[in-house]
């Protein structure tokens, strides 16, 4: 392990002290588009941002030479109606969507486009994001239009946890994760927010309350990651300590789990896990799941 990678394991061990001794750690989607991202993403004068474009498609989109601040706009929960304000600007965007469609990022260049999709505690289902970026679809293609951006020069990305990810499958858009992000940018970018990330996302301070399927869980994460840090005792809830039941509609025998232990859906599917082990219906011992899992192909 190299020194760096040490520092940025103790900085994490730092801001994890921090959430639980201090102020409780910033669970707001905007704090990480706004905040965290720009800072990773844009540090050392946007030195680095090529790297952030290449995994969101534009690889192909190169530097201009004054450098990327000289010629660039970086917007964040961009609202594009409250944008157009000036007469001026009515006027240049006779025609515009008139619903709103707000993208988390929103990047040009002189001839490029992105916008990026986030979610960080907060997962919605497949369904509920792709009519989320389909939306945003229509108000990209506008822009592109207004401007004479050829396809493929216009990058429009899904920006997720890894397990949300993994949950979702695939969406309508190219998916990248904020653990690539955290990974690619490690080298260059201010440790601080490498490591705030790396809590970000090591932490399971998912968002239940607005999906009342999950007003008992206190985090959900996919079986693959259950059967992995269960037996080494590493599943535990930063606060609470450590998770012990998880939930499938039916509850252990029910079809549903039977199914995902049958079509190995079980990997991929993502389960509310709680700490508590207070009797509720679909609700059974992570343990039980773990050697049933165990069990498969004996």
């Amino acid at each position: 392990m190299d020194n760096g990678h040490i520092r940025d394991t103790a900085r994490v061990v730092s801001t994890a002290a921090a959430a639980h001794t201090r102020l409780p750690f910033n669970r707001k989607e905007r704090y990480f588009t706004g905040t965290v991202l720009p800072m990773i993403v844009a540090c050392e004068g946007f030195a680095h941002l090529g790297r952030f474009l290449g995994m969101c498609g534009l690889g192909h989109v190169h530097e201009t030479p004054g450098g990327w601040g000289q010629d660039l706009q970086f917007f964040t929960e961009y609202s594009f109606k409250n944008a157009v304000f000036t007469k001026e600007d009515k006027d240049r965007f006779r025609g515009m969507p008139s619903k709103e469609y707000v993208p988390d990022v929103v990047l040009t260049g002189p001839d490029w486009i992105l916008a990026v999709e986030a979610k960080m505690y907060h997962y919605p289902n497949q369904a509920k994001i792709n009519n989320q970026v389909a939306s945003q679809g229509r108000l990209i293609r506008y822009w592109a239009g207004a401007f004479d951006i050829p396809e493929s020069r216009i990058g429009h990305v899904a920006l997720l946890p890894n397990v949300l990810s993994t949950a979702t499958g695939v969406l309508d858009i190219p998916t990248i994760t904020w653990e690539q992000v955290a990974d690619e940018f490690r080298d260059v970018a201010p440790p601080y927010w490498t490591a705030v990330l790396d809590f970000a996302n090591g932490s399971r301070l998912v968002n239940t309350a607005s999906n009342t399927s999950g007003k008992n869980a206190d985090a959900k994460i996919t079986g693959a990651e259950i059967v992995s840090e269960y037996p080494r005792g590493t599943l535990v809830h930063p606060a609470k300590g450590p998770y012990l039941s998880m939930g499938r509609q039916g509850g252990l025998n029910g079809p549903a789990l039977a199914n995902d232990l049958a079509t190995g859906k079980w990997a991929t599917q993502a389960y509310e896990i709680r700490v508590s082990t207070e009797p509720r219906k679909n609700w059974f011992p992570i343990e039980s799941f773990v050697q049933l899992v165990g069990n498969l192909g004996r």
